[in-house]
Order: structure tokens, then sequence, then C-alpha cells
């Protein structure tokens, strides 16, 4: 990653109501790290033979020959494709929205598919993040322990890899239009779900959040890995700790029995979800431009979540 990077960070109030929370804000600071940690991650040599594989399997249910041509099952074409895929949301991240019109903490991400020809502009594109969880993390910095803090960077860290690694890479070898994700690509117990089978191949297990019964709803949750048998297992704090200190490693380490998923209870389980409605964006051109950061102030941040960062010109 280069010295300086530009995010782009929004808030939505409402269906056209949208406002862009500063550079020096803890909303931008935070989201910002957790992207980081997100672009560590996909970069990662076990990650990026990950994305590899899905895109095979992807070009594999295509009837017709994709923009890019067939891979045949080339992991080297296929690499190649995945690291120019990687370059372009290095490069220019997508939009990110702090979307308050998400209505429960178990939803924790979408990304609403845009339609792309010529050059992919990742900018073009959006994920929108649950704003009550943001809010849940940037309240949980002021803990002296920092815990709660480091598990919310490590949640939406793996977040931003569900759905830019998982979703935004189908969305960039569809060029947004169907078919989409194949049937078959997915977690035995998700269903077709591109996040979850990136998850699975990447970890063994799709990523979960279940309640500690001693904290309240403000919670990140304890981090698990639910596998396609029904049995999960904690992600060992240590562990997590030092994936947000960029100590990143392969495979995670576990700690605690392997349970049986029905004796675990999920953050915002008793939340009814009416459907959320999340539509292509209509905003200002200048919410899309963004910000230019120093990437050692966001690493900082990970350091110190006292530290705020700064625009630069």
């Amino acid at each position: 990653m280069s010295a300086t990077t530009n995010l782009a960070i929004i808030r939505r109030h409402g269906d056209y109501q949208f406002s862009e929370p500063p550079t020096t804000s803890a909303d931008y600071s935070f989201v910002a790290a957790s992207i980081y940690l997100s672009l560590e991650l996909l970069h990662t040599p076990h990650v990026r033979q990950c994305l590899a594989r899905q895109a095979v399997q992807y070009d594999q249910s295509l009837e017709q020959p994709g923009w890019y041509g067939r891979l045949q099952e080339d992991m080297t074409l296929s690499l190649n494709l995945v690291d120019s895929f990687l370059d372009a949301v290095s490069t220019t991240f997508p939009l990110v929205c702090i979307d308050e019109t998400i209505p429960t903490i178990d939803w924790l991400a979408d990304h609403p598919r845009g339609e792309w020809s010529g050059i992919f502009n990742p900018r073009a594109q959006a994920v929108c993040i649950n704003a009550r969880r943001v809010d849940d993390m940037v309240a949980s910095a002021t803990s002296p322990d920092s815990v709660n803090f480091r598990i919310f960077q490590f949640l939406f860290a793996h977040t931003f890899l569900h759905e830019v690694g998982g979703h935004m890479l189908i969305t960039y070898l569809s060029g947004g239009r169907r078919p989409l994700t194949p049937p078959e690509m997915g977690h035995g117990l998700y269903g077709t779900e591109a996040g979850r089978a990136l998850e699975r191949v990447a970890f063994r297990g799709a990523l979960e959040y279940y309640c500690d019964f001693n904290q309240d709803d403000h919670q990140p949750g304890i981090p698990h890995l639910l596998y396609e048998n029904g049995t999960v297992q904690r992600i060992s704090q240590a562990f997590i700790d030092g994936f947000t200190n960029g100590q990143i490693y392969f495979p995670y380490t576990m700690e605690g029995d392997v349970q049986d998923v029905n004796c675990f209870q999920p953050m915002g389980r008793e939340v009814i979800i009416n459907g959320l409605g999340l539509g292509p964006f209509t905003m200002s051109h200048s919410l899309t431009r963004g910000y230019r950061v120093r990437v050692d102030d966001i690493r900082r941040v990970l350091q110190d979540s006292r530290v705020r960062i700064s625009a630069v010109s």
C-alpha cells in the first residue's frame, strides 16, 4: 500500500439524507482502520488463492465467456484477474456508507451491486455498514482495556472481506449483471452466498458473533467459526489481538471445545427484519470524492484508539 490512500466514508440518515464525517471524527478514523486491516487480509497469499478459486468457480458457471474471456480452470489466469481487482479496490476503495437504515444489529453490511462496463471503478460501487455497530465500536474505544474495540476492528475487517472479496468480486466478474452468484457457491448452512463461500474456503467456517450474556447489547459479540456440520468454535482472543496489530496468519487460532450451534445466541436474534430495501445511491458527486489520508496515521489508530486521522492535500 502506498504512503497515502483515498477513502470516501459517508453516513446515511434516511433514504436520501447523507452527511460526510470529517477525517478527524471517530467514525471516519475507526472505519478507515478496519478497511486497512481488510485490505491487508485480502492481499495475503492465502486469501488471494481463495479468491482465485472463487473466480474459477464463477467462470465455470457461465454459458458464455465473461468480459475477461475464459479462465479454463487456469489458476495463474485467475490470480492475475484477482490481482487486477485487488489493485483497483486498493487504489480506490469503494464508497463506504455508515447506514442508519439497517434495522438489526445482526445485519452487519450489504453491497448494493451496480452495473459497470469499460474500466472498473470501485468508487461507483458501495458497501453499506451497520451504523449501530459503528456507534458501538466508537463507544467501545473509551474502555480502558480496549478488548471490545479490538473485536469490533476484527469484526469490521472481516465484514469488508465478506462484502468486497465475496460479493464485489462477483460484481467485478459479472459486470454487475446476471448471472451473478452461482447456486453452488455458498456455505451449507446459508445456501447461495458469495461472502459465506469465501469465509468457508478461507477460514473453514463462517464468521459469527455470539452473545456474551455478561455484556449488554452494545457488545461486539464473541467471534466464532460456524462449520457446515452445525458446530462452532471460538476464535482465540490472543489471535484477535495479534490480528489487529497486523499479525495475520492461517489457520486462525481457536480456543475451547467445538460445540453445537444451538447452544449459542446470535447478536440481534430478537429483532424482526422486514427487509432492508438498500438500493442504488443518488447523491452529489462531492460525497464520493473522499479524502486522501496517510496510511501511517491509519496504522496509529490501531495502536491507540485516541488517535484521529487528518486529511492531506
